[in-house]
């Protein structure tokens, strides 16, 4: 059975709380053995390190971009 999968859409990847929440989450459902990608709508500046620490693929939006993602490519 393939794993569960999440994908978390977010705002931006500062340093701030609901930030830290998003970062958290992803880092223990990855552990116990989600496949879990965030998405972020403005260039993160805060969190990746700990983000690919825990194997977490995330992936920015470029700016002026109006082309969709592929989540779970």
């Amino acid at each position: 059975m393939p794993p569960p999968r999440l994908a978390i859409l977010t705002t931006g990847l500062a340093r701030g709380g609901a930030e830290a929440q998003v970062t958290l989450l992803a880092g223990t459902l990855s552990r116990r053995g989600w496949a879990v990608r965030v998405y972020s709508m403005l260039r993160p500046t805060a969190f990746v390190e700990e983000l690919q620490g825990n194997g977490i693929k995330w992936r920015a939006r470029a700016e002026g971009s109006r082309i969709p993602w592929r989540f779970f490519d």
